[in-house]
């Protein structure tokens, strides 16, 4: 089985794609260490401090998929400074003069 596509984590926070942007899953995962036994364990909750990174991350995630999904009709694909813009075309019927 192929690896991740794209990952990206912080403060044990990590959200994990799975296959190509135009059909992936994402993946949440929370991991802490346990300050008695050392070991580390995931966790299904969050403190409050920690939704600001989740948003940072999901936003990160999202921008990922949205830059490297394949264009659909009507829409060419630009690398500007490193990253993929969508950009869509335009006919001489859709220009208003």
């Amino acid at each position: 089985m192929p690896g991740p596509t794209y990952k990206k984590k912080e403060r044990g926070l990590e959200l994990v794609v799975w296959g190509d942007a135009d059909n992936c899953r994402v993946q949440f995962s929370k991991t802490y260490k346990d300050k008695t036994t050392g070991e580390y364990k995931q966790s299904k909750y969050l403190f409050p401090d920690e939704l600001d990174a989740l948003s940072r991350i999901i936003a990160d995630v999202q921008g990922w998929i949205t830059n490297n999904k394949t264009p659909s009709g009507g829409t060419v694909q630009h690398e500007v400074m490193g990253v993929k813009l969508n950009v869509k075309t335009t006919n001489d019927d859709d220009i208003p003069w």
